[in-house]
């Protein structure tokens, strides 16, 4: 990794954000992530913004240092998704597709279903994945795709995130802040930002990839 442009492509590609997705959020077209990734741009004028979305000190993220906490995976395991080779079919399926407008799902005790563990989520023990249903978070994820859970990574404001209520019930959406009595998360069809009672959420996991129904 000793370019900006591969050390930014590399750590967006770990965090499951697309090009556009980044350059939203520091407030710059896609095509520039794109010339920045392909060391086009060599001073990108967003570099701290840029190194907060990646989650990386400004310093680091220039000149490469500590290298060991930036690579935390190994490049050929990129996309986070992608099944291992050698994977087996070990990772619970927890979430049942209920249907109707607002994508909700039931969070289940047991598997209703098993899949291939992706590299991401080798050796998390509690980790899972659920199936999305309704088309409230479309076009970042559609009616029926399979979402990889990590319960225990923390997350940050424009990541996805599947909120688990206390009545069982999920929603996938995308995380915005806690204020002192709600989680705000957005959802994009109809876009809007919902409130839900922290009383009634019992936890909240990062989406650490999908699979296209």
């Amino acid at each position: 990794m000793n370019s900006l442009g591969k050390r930014v492509s590399y750590r967006r590609r770990i965090l499951g954000l697309s090009q556009r997705e980044l350059g939203k959020q520091i407030g710059i077209s896609q095509q520039a992530i794109e010339r920045l990734e392909n060391d086009a741009t060599k001073n990108p004028r967003n570099l701290l913004k840029l190194a907060d979305s990646l989650g990386l000190d400004p310093h680091e993220l220039v000149h490469g240092t500590t290298a060991d906490r930036l690579m935390t995976l190994k490049e050929d395991s990129i996309p986070p998704y992608a099944p291992s080779h050698n994977s087996l079919r070990d990772l619970p399926v927890m979430g049942a597709a209920q249907g109707g407008p607002d994508g909700n799902l039931i969070m289940n005790d047991d598997p209703i279903d098993w899949t291939d563990r992706p590299q991401t989520l080798l050796g998390v023990t509690e980790a899972f994945a659920v199936y999305i249903t309704g088309d409230s978070m479309s076009p970042k994820y559609e009616d029926g795709d399979l979402l990889y859970i990590h319960p225990n990574r923390p997350f940050k404001k424009g990541r996805y995130v599947v909120i688990e209520t206390t009545d069982q019930r999920g929603y996938i959406k995308q995380f915005r802040k806690w204020d002192e009595t709600d989680l705000i998360v957005r959802q994009f069809n109809p876009a809007k930002d919902l409130r839900i009672p922290r009383a009634s959420i019992e936890r909240v996991m990062l989406v650490i990839g999908s699979m296209d129904s």
